[in-house]
């Protein structure tokens, strides 16, 4: 084994640096070495000048890195901007990120050049990862994950107070309160063993943003006992959910995120003519309601389109040599109007057609770095699948309808100054959604690769046999459309 791993070969673009008031891309990289048990010891971070790999005045050493203790040291190289990014967490996992790839290319490049024992590519490639974990592993570059908080596991009692779900440090985010479902692990509410929370990674720092989604129990727009004109919860979808969940919340790391708000549109046209008789249509549909009399509706319906045509030649000459066009033309199917040089005016506008509703789709690559979060990646998967899922009602005759999700972009904290479970103030809020699709690709990579284990399938060892990684793609549907008094403008968030 190596005693370091890293160079100027493996470097990465860093968006921290500023100059003259604008982000520059700065490449980095990393130099990791090794203590005497072949754990890390420390990591080096260099920049390459100016924005650019190689550039003028060489590669420098900005900082040390000794993940054992938890510190950062930097030299006189550092900038400001390089001092604040790698001194905080954010900065601090890329270069542990960093380096672990790195170390793992390495390891598996040595592989390939020098193996006597016949390995394959894939067989290479789950060596380097695990050898790399290894060298990366808990015990020696990171604090051990948080103890789960203990929950009220009664599913008699529906009024328990919740546990406090687990979170990634004691002083760190906290989900939005909300209010305990069923909490019973054998129905068919989708929650996680022990109905603990799940969170991807697994040691999710408190100071980073992240996304919040938990399960609720679909609330149908009308329900027995009520009809539709006295069901004051029939237009208005957000009204008819709370905070109560019915699963486990899923802290996931948060990714690029957008919105895309439309309403419909659409063109129409209404030339002089059909102007004309569909006000005399209107007038004598309007006459026989306020009249609540339809006997003479036939004859009172030729009287109004009769008159519609005399107004219409009376008012302009022209318009009866048009019509006589016109609605020959319509006998023998042909366009004679267009024949006599003449196209009457469309009045072509654009008008309101209604709302429109909003989807988020979302890609995340999970890749386990220990056989914890490789349970917790499975779990959070099975909570998705489990949910989306319909349920068959007694009989199997009919279905329920699948579990919605309520979805929110939750603000990270400082190291100072955690702001516990808030709506993030400048991304917008997103109203009850369906699950609508949900895919999970087992080998992203394009070949199949699992972490080796000595456990089993009777073993409790969560990464015996788990893929070394996991791309989820999900789409979720609003299941109500954004109206203009939803967005509050003396609120201070982002709104819908």
């Amino acid at each position: 084994m190596a005693n370091t791993y890293g160079g100027s070969n493996k470097t990465w673009p860093s968006s921290y640096q500023t100059r003259f008031g604008k982000k520059v891309i700065t490449h980095n990289y990393t130099v990791t070495h090794l203590d005497s048990f072949g754990k890390v010891a420390y990591i080096e971070v260099y920049e390459t000048p100016f924005g650019k790999p190689f550039g003028l005045g060489g590669n420098q050493l900005i900082a040390t890195q000794y993940p054992k203790l938890n510190k950062t040291e930097f030299t006189a190289n550092a900038s400001p901007d390089a001092r604040k990014y790698f001194g905080s967490a954010s900065g601090e996992g890329q270069v542990l990120t960093k380096s672990q790839e790195t170390t793992k290319d390495a390891i598996q490049q040595n592989l390939t050049n020098n193996n006597p024992d016949g390995l394959t590519p894939q067989e290479i490639a789950t060596r380097a990862i695990k050898e790399s974990r290894d060298i990366h592993s808990q015990n020696s570059t990171v604090a051990p994950a948080p103890a789960t908080a203990p929950t009220n596991n009664n599913p008699g009692n529906q009024n328990n107070t919740a546990a406090a779900p687990s979170t990634p440090t004691a002083t760190g985010n906290q989900p939005v309160p909300v209010t305990p479902g069923n909490q019973n692990p054998k129905s068919d509410q989708p929650w996680a063993k022990d109905n603990r929370n799940l969170r991807y990674p697994l040691k999710h720092a408190s100071v980073y943003d992240f996304i919040q989604i938990y399960p609720m129990q679909y609330i149908p727009a009308i329900v027995p006992g009520s009809t539709l004109s006295t069901s004051a919860n029939f237009s208005n979808v957000s009204n008819r959910y709370t905070a109560e969940k019915a699963g486990s919340t899923i802290f996931l790391p948060m990714i690029p995120a957008s919105e895309t708000s439309s309403t419909g549109w659409g063109e129409d046209s209404l030339n002089a003519i059909q102007k004309e008789f569909g006000k005399a249509a209107s007038d004598t549909i309007r006459g026989a309601f306020e009249k609540k009399n339809f006997t003479d509706w036939g004859s009172g319906a030729l009287k109004s389109l009769k008159s519609a045509a005399h107004n219409l030649i009376k008012n302009d000459k022209d318009l009866a040599q048009f019509l006589t066009a016109h609605f020959a033309g319509q006998a023998v199917n042909a366009n004679l109007l267009g024949r006599h040089g003449v196209a009457i005016n469309p009045n072509l506008e654009l008008l309101f057609s209604g709302p429109s509703l909003r989807s988020f789709s979302y890609n995340f690559r999970f890749t386990p770095r220990e056989k914890d979060e490789a349970k917790e990646i499975r779990d959070i998967i099975k909570v998705f699948k489990k949910g989306m899922a319909p349920r068959r009602k007694d009989g199997d005759i009919f279905l329920n309808v699948p579990y919605v999700w309520q979805l929110e972009y939750i603000r990270g904290g400082t190291k100072d100054v955690v702001d516990s479970g808030k709506q993030h103030p400048y991304l917008n809020k997103i109203k009850p959604c369906a699950l609508k699709s949900f895919n999970v690709n087992y080998m992203p990579e394009g070949s199949y690769m699992t972490y080796g284990g000595s456990g089993g399938p009777d073993k409790e060892d969560g990464d015996d046999g788990s893929m070394t990684s996991y791309q989820v793609s999900m789409e979720f549907g609003e299941l109500e459309p954004i109206y203009n008094n939803d967005i509050e403008m003396d609120e201070k968030d982002m709104g819908y």
